[in-house]
């Protein structure tokens, strides 16, 4: 009489399975738990994170992380005080050499001096514009009156120092409020930049914190995908609300499902078509437990953090730091200073501009290349959230 097979004499790879096997399983479940551990942890330090216990919207904790980023900074500049020469008169004499490639102009006006916002936007530029001779800085004191800005007055020891102008022409009647201020500075350091030789000038506001290797990461994207566009401007920074921090948006969880289980498939059918099934198996749910829950539980936008630097059409706001083809520069200001866009926003009339030269294409760059640091005028305006300054 015929013996009935059992299960595990049918299916091969079953009946190879043994402790050796099960091993294996026991460290899957025992990575996946790790894994899932980990990500709780690392939700900790990040904000919009779905496992969120540390409160990231406590003012008095910015106000104190920001005190203690100043004083680290402070003591930096103490450590270069005997250079300090020797830098301004490298950036003054690039200003008007011919191999000049940018000319970084920072536009700034008293601030809480003990937040020290333009010596760390300043300083973080100096660490890496210090021994390349195709960069120079230039630090624009638009305060009224400018004698009362004491933290730009003491950096100019290290950058030149240019004082904005009292009395801004070409306002008329409708320069009285803070965005007819701003407008002037902007107009103001874009025709400075101008008359420099510089390829490029790139204007920052002095609550901006430029991110590590900024310059190189910027010519490759210069050089590389922008090589054969004519563009008008770039924009390096955009508000994170903007980027999508903080949205809780289910049809993209479900993408994040979708994607994330086909990309784990794949992985496995591609690197280990020839191993067991069982392990396959495996190893499929630790990639789809890795794709699928760190887009969800860290967060999309922190995952794409992470990504090379890409291309976007630019949106119509925000300038915290902008590069401008110096060619260009003469013919928007010109535009700028015209009696329709004197009573625009700065950012909404350059983009009118763009609009209105249908040659001209106007891009942004994702992720951001710099930090914002201004929390405290903004979050007193009450237009930003908190956490954004935590990233």
């Amino acid at each position: 009489m015929l013996r009935k097979q059992t299960v595990r004499e049918q299916i091969p790879s079953l009946k190879q399975s043994g402790p050796a096997h099960n091993r294996v399983y026991v460290l899957l479940l025992l990575s996946i738990v790790v894994f899932l551990a980990g990500l709780v942890v690392v939700c900790q330090f990040l904000p919009y994170c779905l496992f969120n216990l540390t409160d990231f919207s406590n003012l008095a904790t910015l106000v104190q992380n920001s005190l203690d980023e100043a004083n680290r900074v402070k003591k930096d500049v103490n450590a270069l005080e005997s250079n300090a020469a020797m830098f301004l008169q490298n950036f003054e004499s690039r200003f008007s050499h011919p191999d000049l490639e940018f000319l970084v102009i920072v536009i700034t006006t008293k601030r809480k001096e003990e937040l020290a916002y333009l010596t760390r936007t300043s300083m973080a530029l100096l660490e890496q514009a210090k021994d390349d001779s195709q960069i120079s800085i230039v630090l624009m004191n638009m305060n009224r009156p400018w004698q009362e800005h004491r933290e730009a007055l003491e950096l100019a020891r290290f950058f030149p120092l240019v004082n904005g102008s009292w009395n801004p022409q070409g306002f008329g009647k409708h320069f009285h409020r803070s965005l007819d201020f701003e407008f002037n500075d902007y107009i103001e350091a874009l025709e400075y930049g101008s008359k420099s030789l510089a390829r490029f000038v790139m204007i920052v506001q002095d609550d901006v914190v430029i991110n590590p290797r900024f310059f190189k990461d910027l010519r490759k994207v210069i050089y590389g995908r922008l090589r054969r566009q004519k563009w008008v401007y770039l924009r390096l920074f955009y508000p994170l609300k903007w980027l999508g921090y903080g949205k809780n948006n289910q049809d993209e969880h479900l993408l994040h499902c979708v994607y994330g289980g086909l990309l784990g498939l794949a992985s496995v059918l591609v690197v280990f078509k020839h191993k067991s099934k069982w392990i396959q198996i495996g190893v499929v749910l630790c990639c789809i437990v890795v794709f699928v829950l760190v887009p969800l539980v860290i967060g999309r936008q922190h995952v794409l953090s992470f990504s090379p630097y890409r291309l976007t059409q630019a949106d119509e706001c925000c300038i915290p730091i902008s590069v401008y083809p110096k060619a260009l520069i003469p013919e928007l200001v010109s535009f700028l200073r015209s009696d329709e866009q004197t009573s625009s926003p700065i950012d909404l009339a350059i983009a009118e501009y763009t609009k209105l030269h249908s040659d001209l294409t106007a891009f942004g760059v994702l992720p951001n290349m710099a930090k914002h640091i201004g929390f405290w005028s903004s979050l007193n305006k009450f237009t930003s959230d908190p956490r954004e300054f935590s990233i």
